[in-house]
């Protein structure tokens, strides 16, 4: 008897870890799990722009999409691709965007050793963090928003980035906050205090990813049945 329980404990316990594997995914935070071949048509047609807009920097190249899966549960990672500025090292990141001469992404460690599967090219994860790289030095440093977190779910527009907000509260609960953080001097431009939560998740999906008009002045943060729009000042 005690046998076939620990072997059943044993069985739950692997089905949990495999569930913990996925395909990453494209930029876009609504887009259903595609094949690589598509992930990279996808990703390629998204930089489309970006990619004509770094060939102003004769030192700097972005290579071709690479697709990583995640052991992190809950993880959602866009794919990721490599930059190269000069002599430097390549190095591997997500979700681009460029603006006034850096290039914003998250670092992608990349796991070279281990086999991947069927679909993707290797293991990895990307940091919750946004790098702030100048194209012109080479120069890397962090970009750190007020109350950002992993679970931001952090959207550029231009020279924006409209994002949630988390403070720990003392009572354990949140104080939830969403936020337009201006690129041009790194500061919050605009923000709403939002009502107090507990939050104890480790899904960077929690949040909704904000949804920027199309002239990047407004964003529509949607928290449950609620929506809330905030102005670029």
């Amino acid at each position: 008897m005690k046998l076939r329980i620990a072997i059943g404990v044993i069985l739950v316990l692997l089905l949990i870890s495999a569930i913990g594997f996925f395909i990453v995914r494209t930029p876009n935070p609504n887009a259903d799990l595609m094949t690589k071949e598509e992930i990279v048509a996808s990703v390629q047609k998204d930089y489309a722009d970006l990619y004509k807009k770094i060939k102003e920097f004769d030192s700097v190249t972005i290579g071709k999409p690479i697709v990583i899966a995640s052991d992190i549960v809950g993880e959602n990672e866009s794919a990721c691709v490599d930059v190269t500025i000069g002599n430097l090292q390549p190095s591997y990141y997500a979700k681009l965007h460029l603006w006034n001469g850096k290039l914003y992404g998250q670092f992608c460690e990349i796991d070279h050793e281990m086999k991947p599967f069927p679909d993707t090219d290797f293991f990895g994860y990307a940091e919750a963090d946004y790098s702030v790289i100048d194209l012109k030095t080479g120069d890397i440093d962090k970009l750190e928003p007020e109350g950002w977190s992993f679970i931001s779910s952090g959207v550029f527009c231009g020279s924006s980035l409209a994002y949630w907000g988390v403070q720990s509260l003392d009572t354990g609960e949140s104080q939830v906050f969403i936020n337009i953080f201006t690129l041009d001097s790194h500061t919050v431009m605009t923000k709403k205090e939002l009502p107090t939560r507990l939050i104890a998740t480790d899904f960077p999906g929690f949040f909704e990813y904000p949804v920027w008009s199309n002239d990047c002045q407004s964003a529509t943060f949607k928290d449950g049945e609620q929506e809330h729009q905030l102005f670029v000042k």
